[in-house]
């Protein structure tokens, strides 16, 4: 719950009253990238809501930011050439508490992002190959390992039970590796793929695979087991050129770039779903998100 409450005491001849402001347990984060920015919202926000906090402004490094993620109190977003840091709690015109970027790091076009077991695996969204660096990596440092080679576009990224999601645009499929693959002849352990597949970015919650499908401004859902060819299981319609999507507790976030809102379904969704709740509007200062993330 969120608001504010009341706690009444007594302990023999005393008696005291204290307030008690009741916070939420989760924050939606988003990432604006024409705006050049990283909204914070409620989780519950709806409709034409200001954001809770902004990070934007020359020092913070943000240069069309894309994916997203929060871990450990901290906030990992990968820019065009950079992946930039920033406390769970920043707010305003902050710069990073650490920047990986520069030459040695090959990121170009940087469009997918997560971070498990103490790295942070990055994607582009050109041919380079994935890359891998310490999660307290700063500076101008080379990946500590590449998995595959041409990655084709990889601008989805995932880890769950130790093995790596990651989608190929050019390839229209999603790759799944070893957690700790390594070199560029890496192979996949599985490729799923479908017809009309064109996965611009992607979640894994529970046993469920949730794709953003652009051709088509679809969600398609695949099993975490899938292997080969493979039909959605369902699918969510009326997106606009969605971007990265979130899970949590049964309600499905997903970021729309072309009309700048976040919908909000139920996690079981299908077909043309009405959105439970929609965040848009001049106040949210949405501009093209790309990404949201539940922390």
């Amino acid at each position: 719950a969120v608001g504010a409450t009341v706690i009444t005491a007594t302990v023999g001849a005393v008696h005291g009253n204290a307030n008690l402001n009741v916070l939420s347990a989760h924050v939606l984060i988003a990432t604006n990238f024409s705006g050049t920015s990283i909204l914070f919202f409620a989780p519950n926000a709806t409709a034409n809501a200001a954001p809770l906090r902004t990070i934007s402004g020359a020092a913070t490094m943000l240069a069309n930011p894309a994916a997203v993620i929060a871990v450990n109190e901290e906030v990992y977003v990968v820019n065009e050439t950079n992946v930039a840091v920033f406390p769970i709690n920043g707010s305003g015109n902050i710069a990073p508490t650490r920047l990986i970027t520069g030459a040695a790091t090959t990121i170009t076009a940087g469009r997918g992002l997560t971070v498990f077991n103490n790295e942070i695996y990055v994607g582009t969204g050109n041919t380079t190959p994935l890359a891998v660096f310490p999660a307290g990596g700063t500076g101008n440092i080379a990946p500590t390992r590449t998995i595959g080679g041409n990655c084709g576009g990889c601008t989805a990224l995932a880890v769950v039970n130790n093995e790596l999601y990651s989608n190929t645009y050019s390839g229209k499929a999603i790759n799944v590796y070893p957690a700790n693959a390594s070199g560029p002849t890496a192979v996949p352990t599985r490729t799923i793929t479908d017809t009309g597949l064109d996965p611009i970015a992607m979640f894994v919650a529970g046993t469920e695979i949730y794709v953003s499908n652009l051709s088509d401004n679809r969600i398609l859902v695949y099993p975490t087991s899938a292997s080969g060819s493979t039909n959605a299981v369902r699918s969510i319609t009326g997106m606009a050129f969605p971007g990265q999507v979130a899970v949590l507790n049964n309600e499905l976030y997903v970021a729309n770039y072309n009309d700048s809102s976040i919908r909000v379904f139920p996690i079981g969704a299908t077909g043309a779903a009405t959105p439970t709740r929609t965040i848009s509007g001049s106040a949210t200062t949405l501009s093209g998100p790309l990404a949201v993330f539940m922390y």
